[in-house]
C-alpha cells in the first residue's frame, strides 16, 4: 500500500522593487472614500450657519439697550441670554478652525503644520474671546477678563489671514486657488492691519473708532467667509488604507 507524502514549498522572499511594492500592499484594505465624509468646508458651513443663531437672538434681546452701530458684539453679555449666546458663537468659530486645522495635517504637507498650529491659537483665542466678557460699558478702569477678552480678539482676527498667506506656498493647496487665496489674504490681511492701527491706540486710552460696532460686525462676516474660502483650497485624500 503506497504511502502519501505532504510536501510543502516556501515562496521566495520578494526580490525586486516592484515584488516588493505587491508584497507591502498585500495585507491592506482600502476603506470609505474621504468624499464619502463631511469635508471641512462643509463643517465650517454647517458651523458659520449655526453661529447666525446665537447672534441674531441676542441682537433682538438686546434691540434697545445695546446701540450694535456703535457698542461691540461683547457688550451683549449684559443681556439676558447674552452671554450663553456669545460663547456659543465661539465655540462655533472654534469648530470651524479646528475642522481646517486638522484637514491641513491631513495632507501630510510638513509645510501646512505651521498654519495648522496658528489655527490651534486662533481657536484658543477665540474660545477666550466667550469665556472671559469685557467690562461692562462705561468702565474706565479695564479688568483682566477685559483685558483677555480684547487681546484675545485682535490675535484671533489678525492671524487668520497670516494662515492663508502661509498656506499659499504648500503644493496641498489646488493650483487654481493658488492666486485668489493669496490675493485674497493680502486684502484681509492689510485691511485688518489698519484697522487695529487706528483702533487700538483709541483703546487704550479708553476711546474707540466711531461706528466700531459695525465694523466690528462686518469684521466677523469676513472671519466667517474667509474661512470658507480657506477651507475650500486644500486638496483631499481619495481614500486611506489601512493594515488588516
Amino acid at each position: 500500500m503506497g504511502k502519501s507524502v505532504l510536501v510543502t514549498t516556501t515562496a521566495p522572499a520578494p526580490t525586486g522593487p516592484t515584488e516588493q511594492a505587491v508584497s507591502q500592499l498585500r495585507g491592506l484594505r482600502t476603506v470609505i472614500p474621504q468624499g464619502h465624509r463631511p469635508s471641512a468646508r462643509q463643517w465650517v458651513i454647517l458651523c458659520g450657519a449655526l453661529a447666525a443663531a446665537p447672534m441674531i437672538e441676542v441682537h433682538m434681546v438686546g434691540a434697545g439697550k445695546v446701540d450694535p452701530i456703535v457698542q461691540p458684539i461683547s457688550h451683549y453679555a449684559y443681556v439676558p441670554t447674552g452671554y450663553w449666546m456669545i460663547l456659543l458663537g465661539s465655540i462655533l468659530l472654534a469648530l470651524s478652525a479646528s475642522a481646517i486645522s486638522w484637514a491641513m495635517l491631513r495632507t501630510g504637507d510638513q509645510r501646512l503644520r505651521m498654519p495648522a498650529m496658528l489655527l490651534v491659537s486662533f481657536v484658543v483665542a477665540i474660545m477666550i474671546v466667550g469665556i472671559f466678557p469685557t467690562d461692562l460699558p462705561g468702565t474706565i478702569d479695564l479688568s483682566l477678563s477685559a483685558q483677555a477678552h480684547r487681546w484675545s480678539a485682535a490675535w484671533a482676527f489678525l492671524i487668520l489671514p497670516i494662515v492663508g498667506l502661509l498656506a499659499c506656498r504648500s503644493e496641498a493647496v489646488l493650483p487654481q486657488f493658488k492666486v485668489s487665496l493669496l490675493r485674497l489674504s493680502m486684502v484681509v490681511c492689510i485691511a485688518t492691519g489698519i484697522v487695529f492701527a487706528i483702533h487700538l491706540p483709541l483703546a487704550v486710552v479708553g476711546s474707540h473708532i466711531p461706528m466700531f460696532g459695525a465694523i466690528e460686525r462686518f469684521g466677523f462676516l469676513v472671519m466667517v467667509a474667509y474661512m470658507v474660502v480657506l477651507s475650500g483650497t486644500m486638496k483631499k485624500p481619495l481614500a486611506v488604507a489601512v493594515r488588516q
